[in-house]
This record gives structure tokens, C-alpha cells and sequence, in this order.
């Protein structure tokens, strides 16, 4: 072999072994204020204060972290809704439903529900949404109507997301790819434009155009439409930071605007901030759609946690993260399941699982009973516990249940 061969075959046995031991980096978690991370996360969100418009959203967590509940209500109304959460082993959300619960807890209607294919390093792959569609008030019939499936380059950024949609006219979920969601990055590796395009005939729907300061921080959005996009108008947005490093005011060119206030004895850094939107629901909606707290950026570019918004009235509380229940953060791979009868819960699991603990939440987000898996057997008295939907969590594991 002579020495140009050699060195051809050396090079190409080193690239695949730096390609063999090259490491996917595990996808960033949305929805878990991991205690390792984050010093402080999002409790509630109360907006117009004092009015008869008031409204609130309290956040739950497991004893990992985890989102597990969002409950958003008006005080002047009967009923709530509700998100809950499920996660897989890793941590990562893999189910979203959305349930209207009545005050009293007699009535409760899964008004949407959302699921999430992962890989191993906890990238979606594919996402599918059931809403209801019925027009009889009486059907309960979820309907898948919207598919979507993640499409990702060498860096494990998000570039494309085919969508199928629900189509009225047929009454199903369209057979073929009906809208294309392109990820562009600019030479720092910042999204500089996300455009939506109908690929039959590459028409575009509508795009967003993202422009950064020197510091990379998010500083505008220009939303452009499509030929045929209703309305027909191109709105910017922008940001402008303070001294401090937050951001001070959100104006638009349609005379919307805000101005926010921090917390500056905490860092955003430190801080979990519940997103306003999935990572699926970003790719359908844009991400103007997918922000923080109401119109601060994603990105989290502003040094503080925020703690008022001021039009609108509303007001930010965290509280320490951490968990404050005796349950560790293990999680463990074993499967569980539940049966009730009357006022007895029943837990079936594995022998990895016995001696690991549980805890029982009710729609709330309250803690009501911890405790340890005895056996593969483990029996619960819900005697005490008020009608309603609960939660429990245990081995890595969500599960709802009604008493």
C-alpha cells in the first residue's frame, strides 16, 4: 500500500472512530425545573389583580421536578381548566391533556389531549393532537386532527416539521403533508427565520424573520405574510433591554406593548419559567407563540426573573425548588398500575419497585398522602380524600386516577 493510501485509510478509520464514539447531546427539558439547574421556579401567575376580570394559573410539580399540572381558572367562574402532564423515564413529557374540571368536581370533559414520540436522547419525532369536534355538546369524542413529524440536522437543531392537519371538507386528517415549518440559523447558530410553506406549490403561508444584538440576545421579530395570508400585514416586534441586562419594554407596530419589572435577587438563569407553549405547538403556531412569561422571548436573554407585568396587572410568585416531601428524585424503570374500587386504591408494580416511594396529589397540585410501595401489591384508603380527579407519582411514573 503505498504512503498516500495509508494515510487515506487512516483518516477514514479515525472519522468513524470520532463518528462511533461521538456523543448526541441529550435534548434540553422544557418542563422540568430539575433542582440541579434551578434554585427558584414559576408557583402561580395571578393577571388583573383586584378586578372581577381576575384570573390565575397555579403550577404543580413532582418530587423530580416535573411539571405535572397547570390549573388556570377565573374568579368569576365555575369551572377550570386544567393541564396534566406525563412523563417517560427520562424526565421528559410524553402526554399533555387538557381537562375542564367543574368547581365542585362533578363534571370533568379531557377537552384535548397531546402526545409526544421521543427518541433516546429525548428529541420529539413526532407529535399528535385530539380535540374535540363534535358539535353536539354531549360528545365527548376526541378526534386526532393534527400529525407532525420532527426532522432534525447534524447538530440535533430542529429544521423542519411536516404537518398533516384535519380537513374539513373530508372530515379526517389529511392524507398527505399539508404545511411545512422551515427552521433557518444564522452563522452564530441563532434562528433567523422560521417560515411555514404549503409544499404543493411552495407557496408560503407566512414567515418570521429574527434579528439579535451584538450580545445575541433576541431584539426583534418581523412577521411577514404569505400572497394569500390573512390579514395582509407585516407586524414587528421588539424588545429593548435595560441596564441590567432585563428587558424594560415589548412594543409592536399595532400599538401593543408591555413593560415588565424583575426580581433581581434572581437570576433567570436560576429560574424556571413554564413555557407558554409545547415544542410541537411551536413549530404549528411560530415561535412569537412559544414565549415566557406572556411576551418575554424563549431564549431567557434578560439577567432577572420577572415578577410583574404591567399591563394587565400581572404578578409572578416562585417558589424554592426542591423536594420538600421525603420523595427521592430516582427514576426507576418499573411499570405501575392502578385500580379502584370505592373508597380502596390498589397499585400493582414490580419487585424493583417495592420499598420506592409514592405521593398522591389532588387536581390542585396539592400533596395529600406519601408513602412506600410495600409490596407488588400496595392498598390505599381514599376515604378521606373529596371526589375528584388525583394524581399519583411514583418510580418515575404519573398516573390519574378519580375517587
Amino acid at each position: 500500500m503505498n504512503r498516500q493510501l495509508r494515510l487515506a485509510a487512516a483518516a477514514t478509520m479515525m472519522a468513524a472512530v470520532q463518528f462511533a464514539t461521538a456523543q448526541v447531546k441529550m435534548a434540553p427539558n422544557y418542563f422540568r425545573a430539575d433542582p440541579a439547574v434551578y434554585k427558584y421556579r414559576m408557583a402561580k401567575v395571578v393577571e388583573w389583580k383586584g378586578t372581577e376580570s381576575e384570573q390565575s394559573t397555579t403550577y404543580s410539580y413532582d418530587s423530580r421536578g416535573c411539571l405535572i399540572g397547570e390549573e388556570y381558572k377565573m374568579i368569576d367562574q365555575p369551572r377550570s381548566n386544567v393541564y396534566y402532564y406525563t412523563y417517560d423515564d427520562k424526565g421528559y413529557m410524553i402526554e399533555k391533556e387538557e381537562w375542564n374540571i367543574k368547581a365542585d368536581q362533578t363534571d370533568s370533559l379531557v377537552s384535548a389531549r397531546h402526545i409526544y414520540d421521543r427518541d433516546e436522547h429525548g428529541y420529539v419525532t413526532e407529535y399528535a393532537r385530539a380535540t374535540l369536534h363534535g358539535t353536539d355538546p354531549g360528545d365527548r369524542t376526541l378526534t386526532e386532527d393534527v400529525k407532525m413529524k420532527f426532522v432534525y440536522d447534524d447538530q440535533m437543531r430542529l429544521v423542519r416539521v411536516d404537518i398533516r392537519q384535519f380537513d374539513y371538507p373530508s372530515n379526517k386528517l389529511e392524507d398527505n403533508v399539508g404545511r411545512v415549518c422551515k427552521v433557518e440559523y444564522d452563522a452564530a447558530g441563532h434562528i433567523s427565520r422560521v417560515s411555514q410553506i404549503y409544499p404543493e406549490n411552495d407557496e408560503l403561508v407566512w414567515a418570521e424573520e429574527f434579528s439579535y444584538d451584538e450580545q445575541g440576545r433576541r431584539i426583534s421579530i418581523k412577521k411577514v405574510p404569505g400572497p394569500n395570508y390573512d390579514p395582509q400585514t407585516t407586524l414587528t416586534w421588539t424588545w429593548h433591554y435595560n441596564s441590567d441586562g432585563d428587558i424594560d419594554e415589548h412594543s409592536c407596530t399595532n400599538g401593543f406593548g408591555n413593560k415588565f419589572e424583575y426580581d433581581k435577587s434572581k437570576l433567570s438563569s436560576e429560574t424556571f419559567m413554564a413555557l407558554e407553549a409545547t415544542e410541537a405547538e411551536w413549530a404549528l403556531q411560530g415561535p412569537l407563540n412559544c414565549t415566557l412569561f406572556k411576551e418575554l422571548p424563549m431564549e431567557k436573554g434578560f439577567t432577572h426573573a420577572p415578577i410583574k407585568e404591567v399591563e394587565g396587572e400581572a404578578y409572578v410568585m416562585y417558589e424554592a425548588t426542591g423536594s420538600t416531601d421525603g420523595i427521592d428524585h430516582t427514576i426507576a424503570a418499573s411499570q405501575l398500575q392502578i385500580e379502584t374500587n370505592g373508597s380502596e386504591l390498589t397499585i400493582n408494580s414490580d419487585a424493583s419497585a417495592i420499598g420506592k416511594p409514592f405521593a398522591i396529589y389532588n387536581s390542585t397540585g396539592i400533596c395529600v398522602l406519601t408513602g412506600v410501595l410495600k409490596g407488588t401489591q400496595t392498598k390505599i384508603s381514599t376515604q378521606t380524600f373529596c371526589p375528584g380527579l388525583y394524581l399519583l407519582s411514583a418510580t418515575g411514573q404519573t398516573i390519574k386516577f378519580f375517587r
